[in-house]
C-alpha cells in the first residue's frame, strides 16, 4: 500500500510540476508584467492550473472512473479550499515580511513573488490529500 501511495505522489508531483509551471508562469506574468494584482493573478493563475490539473489527475494519477461532472465538483470544492488556504498563507507571509520590515526589491524576489511560493507549499499539500482522499478516492462512500 505505501508503495502504491509513495508512485501515485511522484506522479502527482510530476503533473504537479507541469500545472505549475503552467499556472505560475501565468500568474508571474500577470503580476510583474502586466500589474493585474495578487488576487486575480493568483485567481487566474490557480484556475488554469486546476483544469490541466483536474484532467491529468483524473486519468493519470488516480485513474479514476467515476463519473466527470461530480468528480469535478469534488474537484472544485479541493481547489477552492487549497487556493484559500493558499491565499491567505501568501497574505499572512507578505504581511510578516512588511510588518519586520522586510523589503525584497530584487528583479524577481519581491514580497508578493514570496507570498506566492509560500502559498504554494499549502496549496500542494492540501490539494494532494483533498483529491487523494475525497476526490478520487475509490473507496469513499460519496461515490457518485
Amino acid at each position: 500500500m505505501l508503495n502504491v501511495i509513495n508512485k501515485r505522489f511522484i506522479r502527482f508531483l510530476f503533473v504537479g510540476l507541469v500545472n505549475t509551471c503552467i499556472g505560475y508562469a501565468l500568474i508571474f506574468v500577470l503580476l510583474n508584467i502586466f500589474n493585474v494584482g495578487y488576487f486575480l493573478s493568483t485567481i487566474i493563475g490557480y484556475s488554469a492550473g486546476s483544469i490541466i490539473s483536474f484532467l491529468l489527475n483524473k486519468l493519470y494519477i488516480f485513474k479514476y472512473q467515476g463519473k466527470l461532472f461530480y468528480s469535478y465538483i469534488k474537484y472544485f470544492i479541493v481547489f477552492i479550499i487549497s487556493y484559500t488556504l493558499s491565499y491567505y498563507t501568501g497574505k499572512v507571509c507578505m504581511y510578516l515580511l512588511k510588518s519586520n520590515e522586510i523589503f525584497l526589491k530584487d528583479n524577481f524576489l519581491t514580497i508578493e513573488n514570496v507570498g506566492i511560493i509560500c502559498g504554494m507549499v499549502i496549496y500542494i499539500i492540501v490539494n494532494y490529500f483533498g483529491n487523494s482522499l475525497f476526490t478520487f478516492n475509490k473507496t469513499n462512500s460519496l461515490k457518485c
